[in-house]
């Protein structure tokens, strides 16, 4: 046997031995998101239970098309709350009347009223979609729904695969009236001369243009801009609560001061009217006043729903 046939021969031993020794193929099992609620991330512990015990949280993405096709989130459906709204003048961004198209809609997507729903958007990055979806969600009966920033949203891992939401059955609408301030009820409630505050936020320094014959009655106004009102969500949220139970404003970036309750009021039931120039942090407001305790609070879904005539007030 020549020397190349001998190194042939015990190459080809070494290599039968290899593959005896050899295991089975490695399998690779790919983990999917589910919510976690660590210290400080900022993930409502509501959608966090309903997970530990099995029960699925829809994630919705209420960024705009742009930055959600770019960075996408895994089993989130993209829904824009300017779905839900009229488009054009005289009342844009105002709510459409036809509630039961969009019920049926969100049938189809898995969403019904019993569902935890959980929107995220850009926080501070972005102008309040989160939260004017979330509002809107609530606003038509998904009482479950709570709203965050993308950047802090950080699923866990489980092994397994969680199957997309089922479609739900076609339900009803049954609107939360008590979330949305109308023409009519303002109306009513400047005419009450009853103290309530009407907070103004300026997005991207565009305040709203109120009518010149526009009248409050006994409002106490506040006004925010959108980056103050970010930078006290993020560093601390219950100044928002002191500011109206009661508390002077302080340095919580207000331009006008709100004054001092009567110690017979309740604070928590103070109407808390939320404007800005597009309804978009109105609704984003509103929800965190409300879960902050202040459950007279509700949104204004277009600005131009509250302009009044003279002959209103009459």
């Amino acid at each position: 046997m020549t020397p190349f046939q001998m190194k042939f021969v015990a190459l080809s031993a070494l290599v039968a031995i290899l593959g005896a020794c050899a295991g089975g193929p490695t399998k690779v099992s790919e983990s999917t998101p589910v919510l976690e609620n660590p210290a400080g991330t900022g993930i409502p512990e509501s959608a966090a239970d309903g997970q530990a015990v099995g029960e699925q949280v829809i994630i919705l993405d209420a960024r705009p098309a742009f930055v959600a096709a770019t960075a996408p989130i895994k089993q989130a459906q993209r829904l824009d709350w300017r779905d839900f709204t009229r488009r054009l003048a005289p009342r844009p961004n105002s709510l459409e009347g036809d509630l039961f198209f969009h019920t049926r809609r969100l049938a189809r997507m898995g969403i019904s009223p019993d569902s935890k729903v959980l929107v995220l958007g850009r926080g501070g990055e972005g102008e309040g979609e989160e939260g004017r979806l979330a509002w809107t969600l609530r606003y038509l009966g998904v009482t479950r729904t709570d709203f965050q920033n993308a950047a802090d949203f950080r699923p866990a891992l489980q092994l397994g695969e969680i199957p997309p939401p089922k479609e739900a059955p076609v339900w009803k609408p049954e609107a939360n009236e008590t979330l949305l301030e109308t023409r009519a009820k303002f109306t009513e409630r400047v005419k009450s001369g009853r103290k309530f505050y009407l907070v103004e936020v300026a997005v991207k320094d565009r305040d709203i243009k109120w009518p010149q014959q526009m009248q409050f009655g006994a409002a106490q106004r506040v006004r925010f801009t959108q980056s103050d009102l970010f930078r006290m969500l993020k560093t601390n949220p219950m100044a928002l609560r002191a500011l109206f139970s009661g508390a002077t404003s302080g340095d919580v970036g207000l331009t006008q001061p709100a004054a001092r309750e009567p110690s017979s009021d309740n604070p928590n039931l103070i109407p808390v009217v939320v404007t800005d120039p597009f309804g978009e942090m109105a609704g984003h407001l509103t929800l965190v006043l409300r879960d902050l305790g202040l459950q007279a609070s509700c949104a204004c879904a277009g600005p131009s729903d509250l302009f009044l005539e003279p002959k209103d007030l009459k």
